[in-house]
């Protein structure tokens, strides 16, 4: 199952789904969730920094469980996981995303490379033993593209995923979604399309023919841990 997915930008696009639109609002400094700064100390500042600790000590255990130290992750946005996990474990981090405004986290001096790409139509450079991170990515996608994401890896032969979803469908998700649609009409706010909620057996669906999917909670939130099929 699938539920449409909207939010609130104080940019106003219409919908999160375009090179153009995305990169508006990764330089717009009043989208504190998705701007990307260009210092270390303006960077260290952002919320999300300090919330995603806890998943990154996770991400870094399950590595260290598979003998891996490198990660790569795609659609990286701002990187506030792959910062602490380079933090956290001291391991190769290379970053990747699909529009121009990702080269500014090359100004951080953290992570180890930063890559333009986009995954739908693009191999990334991937060497034997990397986990790769797919953070909250999904919306955007259509179920034929996250398929083909994982078709891809997998003939790659990448071995591990990590996966945390954008949106998991969910009662309290479709509350949620009921809510944005009440305040939009009392607020008189336009609402930004940004994909779908899917739910867990729809990603295993997804998933299926390549990886084997097991699931988890990390501190309240969901996230996915993938293996490779033979």
């Amino acid at each position: 199952m699938k539920l449409k997915h909207y939010s609130f930008f104080n940019s106003g696009v219409k919908a999160i789904n375009t090179r153009d639109n995305w990169d508006s609002v990764r330089l717009d400094e009043s989208e504190p969730d998705y701007y990307i700064p260009t210092t270390i100390d303006a960077y260290e500042q952002l919320p999300s920094v300090a919330n995603s600790k806890p998943l990154a000590k996770w991400m870094a255990n399950q590595m260290a469980l598979v003998h891996s130290n490198v990660m790569y992750s795609i659609g990286c946005g701002v990187a506030y996981v792959e910062y602490n996990v380079k933090k956290t474990a001291g391991i190769r981090v290379v970053v990747s995303d699909f529009t121009p405004s990702v080269m500014r986290l090359q100004a951080l001096q953290v992570f180890d490379e930063v890559v333009e790409l986009d995954i739908t139509n693009q191999d990334p450079a991937i060497s034997p033993g990397t986990v790769v991170y797919l953070g909250r990515i999904d919306t955007e996608l259509t179920d034929a593209q996250l398929e083909q994401i994982f078709a891809r890896l997998h003939r790659l032969k990448v071995q591990h995923i990590c996966m945390v979803p954008a949106q998991l469908l969910t009662p309290k998700a479709a509350i949620i979604e009921a809510y944005i649609f009440l305040k939009s009409i009392l607020q008189r706010r336009p609402r930004t399309f940004c994909g779908y909620n899917r739910s867990l057996g729809l990603f295993r669906k997804l998933a299926a023919r390549y990886f084997q999917l097991t699931f988890h909670m990390i501190e309240g939130k969901p996230v996915f841990w993938l293996y490779k099929k033979d």
